[in-house]
């Protein structure tokens, strides 16, 4: 399992929760000047300012996560307000299981000389790729990026057949920058993806299943 950027946000996320004390040792290790008395009563009276302004919106949060565990329903305004300020909360990343649905892709191009060849989006993903097996060595180095995995992943769901010209038009584009000679200009891209699904959580994997995304002529 491949988290990407999902720890180093939430470790980010985390510095919020600091208490005051550890902001203070670093302000006094890194400051070079001491504030005015006058200054530090400022920022107290503000300091006290703010925490009465947010005390109503962490009782919401409050109530909002006590109703998702007691599934009781929120008065209205009070459902409104949450999600008017984005503070309504909701946990769903790998619950109540993680993601069933996998694969690998490969673009076959059709050249002017009717030679007929596989191709990848990155140089990554074809060094990442089994010859013998017929798939990638390592699933999660085969996408390349965060970026590159949540894009392809979800295009060979119909709903998302909307996007796949795009991708089959920048395949066509990148093709045909590379290669000069008339002969080895790409005129077709056909997409097809390998779906590798998992049944049920911790039971063995279902699979491979080959998915046709379409064939598209390139401009």
């Amino acid at each position: 399992m491949d988290l990407a950027l999902f720890p180093w946000v939430a470790f980010a996320c985390l510095f919020a929760l600091m208490p005051s004390e550890f902001w203070n040792f670093f302000s006094r290790v890194f400051s070079k000047t001491t504030l005015p008395a006058r200054t530090l009563a400022k920022n107290s009276s503000l300091t006290k300012k703010m925490q009465i302004l947010m005390t109503p919106i962490f009782l919401i949060a409050l109530a909002w996560n006590i109703a998702s565990y007691t599934k009781d329903p929120l008065p209205t305004p009070v459902r409104n307000i949450a999600q008017w300020l984005h503070i309504d909360q909701y946990w769903g990343m790998f619950a109540p299981y993680p993601l069933k649905d996998s694969g690998w892709y490969e673009f076959g191009v059709e050249l002017w000389s009717g030679e007929y060849l596989y191709a990848f989006v990155d140089d990554t993903m074809e060094e990442q790729w089994d010859e013998d097996k017929e798939r990638p060595k390592a699933g999660y180095k085969y996408y390349v990026d965060q970026r590159w995995r949540k894009y392809l992943i979800n295009l060979w769901n119909k709903k998302n057949a909307k996007f796949r010209p795009a991708l089959a038009s920048y395949l066509c584009r990148k093709w045909n920058e590379e290669y000069e000679a008339p002969s080895e200009k790409a005129v077709k891209i056909d997409l097809e993806f390998t779906l590798y699904q998992n049944k049920e959580y911790l039971m063995p994997a279902r699979g491979p299943a080959n998915i046709y995304l379409g064939s598209y002529k390139c401009k």
